[in-house]
């Protein structure tokens, strides 16, 4: 009855009439009689001419002249019957995903459910290790009403083109193409690549167990706040920590049984992981700033149980001591061969190889000599060296010497010119 009576309204127009609203016809029907009035652009009546009822909570629906014509019968067989999707109907009628959308909410009550058209994937173990990877380095998860997906930002395009690859190996694929906006750091300016995938419903619970719901932090602060405290007004930027204005405020946090594995942890090192090469000593650090200090304590407890020994810096990072260094990268494996021109760089050669287990025994001999009770009575007490002389020896920081001294319980006092030692004998 509704379309017979549209069809009415259209036909009571000429051509002239109906170009002046473009391409679209907005036509508004009244409940109570049925009738089909097409709303003006520029002074418009909402009320129905028959029963002089207002027009406002009713129905609308809107007309595409220029559009081809789909018959209702065809549309459902397509859409419910062969399970086509509004994208792919589309395409078949070259028009719009929206004409699509329009048409079945106009001309059907019967519209699939949102769970029926979410998407699905089952989440492997090792496609769950990939993501938790890149979740503790650069990568994120963005939560929508009924799903969720997964974004990464990296300057390579070689690099978001072998995550695109990699997910959809494993069903993940990818929404759009790679996007590149340019971004400005240290008054330079370089391009900044990004990947999204599609909305699939098991990244929403993954979202669940990486993300805050309600609270945000400041990983400095290590102060926690509810999102209504933090969206107040009277805050000029709501994205600044309160406290100290300097950080921005976090959501993603460590899960407290994640447990860590090989592939996860090359994901983490690829990401925010590097390896600084001196003269002197190589130092392999992970990226943890953006996460509570409590959060990087249980990453480096998780570190420690499969062997490494690391420790936590000031800047809220990782640190891999130089002889855990081999044993990280026999434990993390080669580095993908599709990414080894642009992250090949992280890896040690098998001349640092040598260079390393060099150094090693070399501070195995140091730390031998240096850390002798015996050895620190005889250069300290008996032959009355300063502490700077002896940390000159093996090229040490002072420090190092007066911490040793302190641990083994060794002091130097003058009276009257003559050396004392007073401690322990143990």
């Amino acid at each position: 009855m509704i379309l017979e009576n549209i069809n009415k309204e259209i036909l009571g127009y000429n051509s002239q009439d109906l170009s002046k609203h473009s391409n679209k016809l907005i036509f508004a029907c009244c409940d109570m009689c049925g009738n089909v009035r097409l709303l003006q652009k520029n002074g418009y009546s909402r009320i129905c001419f028959d029963c002089t009822r207002t027009l406002k909570q009713h129905k609308v629906y809107t007309i595409y002249p220029n559009l081809p014509y789909i018959e209702p019968e065809l549309l459902l067989s397509l859409y419910l019957g062969n399970n086509y999707t509004i994208r792919e109907i589309a395409g078949m009628f070259n028009v719009s995903s929206t004409f699509i959308r329009h048409r079945l909410e106009y001309f059907n009550s019967l519209i699939k459910t949102k769970s029926s058209y979410s998407n699905h994937i089952i989440l492997s173990t090792e496609l769950l290790e990939i993501i938790e990877g890149e979740l503790l380095g650069d990568g994120c998860l963005l939560n929508h009403k009924l799903s969720g997906t997964y974004h990464h930002g990296s300057k390579y395009n070689e690099y978001i083109s072998w995550i695109s690859k990699t997910l959809s190996n494993f069903g993940i694929n990818q929404s759009g193409k790679n996007c590149a906006v340019k971004v400005k750091c240290n008054n330079n300016i370089f391009n900044m690549y990004h990947y999204t995938s599609r909305r699939y419903v098991e990244l929403k619970n993954l979202h669940h167990r990486w993300y805050l719901k309600e609270f945000k932090y400041c990983p400095y602060c290590e102060i926690i706040f509810h999102s209504k405290t933090v969206n107040m007004d009277n805050w000029k930027n709501k994205r600044k920590c309160p406290i100290c204005n300097n950080h921005d405020m976090k959501r993603k946090i460590v899960p407290c049984d994640l447990k860590i594995t090989p592939l996860m942890l090359r994901q983490w090192y690829i990401g925010d992981g590097s390896l600084a090469r001196n003269k002197k000593s190589f130092s392999l650090t992970l990226a943890s700033m953006s996460f509570l200090k409590s959060h990087v304590r249980h990453l480096i407890r998780e570190l420690e149980m499969l062997g490494f020994k690391c420790h936590h810096n000031k800047r809220n990072t990782i640190s891999i001591s130089v002889y855990s260094i081999i044993d990280f990268f026999s434990y993390i494996g080669t580095c993908p061969k599709e990414i080894r021109n642009i992250y090949g760089y992280k890896w040690i050669s098998d001349k640092e190889f040598d260079i390393i287990k060099f150094r090693i025994s070399r501070l195995d001999k140091i730390n031998s000599t240096y850390r002798n009770k015996d050895w620190l009575i005889e250069q300290y007490i008996t032959n009355n060296k300063s502490i700077l002389e002896i940390s000159r020896e093996f090229n040490l920081c002072s420090n190092t010497i007066r911490e040793w001294l302190k641990k083994l319980n060794i002091v130097k006092s003058k009276i009257n010119n003559i050396n004392i030692m007073v401690g322990d004998d143990k």
